[in-house]
């Protein structure tokens, strides 16, 4: 049998997607991945190098299919506030629920047990999100449309740990809030507020 071809390994880093988003990187077992991808062990560690190589080859899919897309489309700047709601409610839209949660967020979790180039992934995401939140942010206060008082690095920190954990919550199952109240309460305390004289 031949070394897999290009097409078979990137449906295998699909696979692996998944896979390690289903049951986290530690749990995922080369059993699992065979099974995944359809490809033996000998043919993910020959591509691959090691399952850890394979992880980091699906962190980088997924951050550039998921990760970048999801903030290309909802947080640019141009979008205001309706971006930012856009991208917190595309947590809840795009997959029907319980999903298998978001790869960053679950790798955030395990992030002692990740070797340093997954690390490396996973902060790379949050930091790409969390810029982005960041210049949402600066565009509104240009325009007037949030409170100017608001410490806007504090605030896109605070958005980006909303948006995690809204991932973290959702895929446990049954959800006993209303996202949708919880992202429009959030947003309102940005909104500029009416002093007393």
């Amino acid at each position: 049998m031949g070394r897999p071809r290009a097409v078979e390994l990137d449906d295998a880093v699909l696979a692996a997607v998944a896979c390690f988003r289903e049951h986290g990187y530690d749990s995922t077992s080369v059993r699992d991945l065979e099974a995944a991808t359809g490809l033996k062990a000998t043919s993910l560690y020959n591509a691959f190098g090691s399952k850890a190589g394979l992880f980091n080859a699906a962190l980088d899919r997924y951050h550039r299919d998921v990760v970048e897309r999801r903030v290309n489309e909802h947080l640019r700047p141009a979008l205001g506030l309706a971006g930012i709601r856009s991208f917190l409610v595309s947590t809840y839209t795009v997959e029907p629920l319980p999903t298998h949660g978001c790869l960053v967020a679950s790798s955030a979790a395990e992030f002692a047990d990740l070797d340093p180039r997954a690390r490396e992934r996973v902060e790379h995401s949050l930091r790409l999100t969390r810029d982005a939140l960041a210049r949402s942010l600066e565009a509104l206060r240009q325009a007037g449309e949030i409170d100017p008082v608001i410490d806007l690095a504090a605030a896109a920190d605070a958005l980006l740990i909303f948006y995690e954990g809204m991932l973290t919550m959702l895929r446990t199952g049954p959800v006993t809030v209303d996202p949708t109240r919880a992202i429009d309460a959030t947003l309102a305390l940005l909104q500029p507020r009416k002093r007393k004289r």
